[in-house]
């Protein structure tokens, strides 16, 4: 408050005066009568000097001279708030409530720090106690206090309402709007959030906000041309709003037009500081137009601003794969892979250039981390058995789809390279046993187990018994 109620330098030398004769005066046995909005500015001087004790100080002094005003044990309260002292906080705001059980503020602060204290019924009752009383943009801070607690309390339905409530008041809140599309996004209210924000904009066309919260919830739809739409609207209310040129040339991009997109993050650039992740779309721009080695340099420079930037660094280990540079695609998943170790789309292509280096053993070493985190997803079985089979570990890659089937009883295709590694092995009865179940369901793959295994075309016995499997 006084920052900008001092800036004149008339008023500054009052400041300062002020200031200087409530300091005698804490200093000295004499009292001097202040204003209550005088106390005010002094403990509001002395905590943003973060004199904690010095604000608490005058708020007693304030208290000693207005012993009937909740103002002051509101102000002391906050203070020992801010220094975790809950009991003495909560039991001033028990004596504030007596001298003016109508100050909204008494409830707020008392929910904010049941909240702290994760007594969340607690801090509810306490705001719905008031809810009827309260007026106007009273109303507005209780919903949004409503919507701080069912936040912490991971309640993102409850949030949602709560700060519709706010919008029914106020269809310009910024806090509300700026709040909104992160619980639509945990609750995935994307349909209810463009109902409501259509709504909102029917009553403030310009509320840009309102717009770039509409192109969220189109994109979580996947309707990227009214997402795209939204957010160019954002850009023409507020050019300096950088984040919708982000979204916007995301939308685009989802829309496969990434040189209008280009053109978007270009702009983005020239308005404002370079963050990120405008270079890391600009370098899906141009992955997406074949231009590789620009989208490496555009990656790049965003992990020049954020080196934890494991997504870029994945994407220049993708080009380099995709032009079959083989040793800096394998330099790129490792470097990946040492900012997210458990991230199983870097561990897997790290683990195919291990293979297509030749270093079958370390694809296999990494192909079971890979399998470690995700048991369920038939391909990996398939994929670690395979690269068993041609390292010459034909026992392994068999004994690696029985321990998938495990997994995924009712997978055929596994079941069949089960029946392919088992013949191989020369386990003809298992292998025998396995092929026909399969091919009982699926007639159709009778050739597969000689695709699977190629040397089983030499093996006399495998193909007079898919012979018989096919007559019969």
């Amino acid at each position: 408050m006084f920052n900008n109620e001092f800036e004149d330098n008339n008023i500054g030398n009052e400041f300062t005066e002020l200031i200087a004769r409530y300091e005698a005066m804490a200093h000295s046995d004499e009292r001097s009568f202040f204003e209550e909005e005088e106390f005010e500015w002094i403990i509001e001087y002395y905590e943003t000097r973060n004199e904690l004790h010095k604000a608490l100080e005058a708020a007693r002094f304030g208290e000693d001279q207005y012993p009937f005003s909740a103002l002051f044990m509101l102000k002391q309260a906050e203070l020992y708030f801010e220094q975790r002292d809950l009991k003495r906080a909560l039991e001033l705001l028990d004596k504030a409530e007596v001298l003016d059980s109508a100050d909204i503020e008494i409830y707020l602060l008392r929910a904010e720090i049941l909240t702290y204290q994760t007594h969340y019924q607690g801090a509810i009752r306490t705001l719905e106690q008031v809810e009827d009383m309260a007026e106007g943009v009273d109303k507005e801070e209780l919903y949004l206090s409503m919507a701080e607690v069912y936040e912490s309390w991971e309640k993102f339905e409850k949030v949602f309402q709560s700060l519709t409530r706010v919008l029914a008041l106020n269809p310009s809140n910024e806090e509300a709007l700026n709040r909104i599309w992160f619980c639509v996004d945990m609750t995935e209210k994307h349909g209810e959030s463009v109902a409501l924000h259509k709504q909102l904009i029917d009553k403030d066309p310009y509320s840009y906000l309102a717009w770039y919260n509409l192109g969220q919830a189109y994109m979580g739809l996947e309707k990227y041309d009214k997402a795209a739409e939204a957010f160019e609207y954002v850009t023409l209310i507020n050019e300096d709003y950088d984040m919708a040129y982000r979204d916007w040339g995301e939308a685009l991009i989802r829309m496969q037009e990434p040189e209008k997109a280009l053109e978007v993050f270009e702009a983005a650039l020239r308005l404002a500081e370079p963050y990120e992740e405008i270079y890391f779309g600009m370098g899906v721009c141009y992955e997406k137009m074949g231009k590789l080695s620009k989208a490496r340099y555009y990656f790049r420079k965003a992990m020049h601003l954020d080196p934890y930037y494991d997504e870029a660094m994945y994407r220049i280990a993708d080009s380099f794969k995709r032009e079959g540079k083989i040793p800096d695609a394998l330099q790129a998943y490792k470097k990946a892979l040492k900012i997210d170790e458990q991230n199983v789309i870097y561990l897997k292509g790290f683990a195919e250039m291990n293979y297509l280096a030749g270093q079958l053993d370390e694809a296999v070493v990494n192909y079971r981390k890979v399998i470690a985190m995700q048991p369920t997803v038939e391909d990996h079985w398939l994929t670690l058995a395979r690269y068993e089979y041609e390292m010459g570990a034909i026992a392994q890659a068999f004994a690696t789809c029985s321990e998938g089937m495990d997994h995924l009883p009712d997978s055929d295709i596994l079941q069949m390279h089960y029946a392919a590694y088992a013949l191989a092995a020369g386990l003809h009865n298992e292998g025998l046993i396995a092929l026909g179940n399969v091919l009982e369901k699926r007639p159709e793959w009778f050739n597969k187990v000689f695709e699977i295994s190629p040397a089983l075309l030499d093996d006399d016995t495998v193909i007079e018994a898919v012979d018989q499997f096919r007559q019969e």
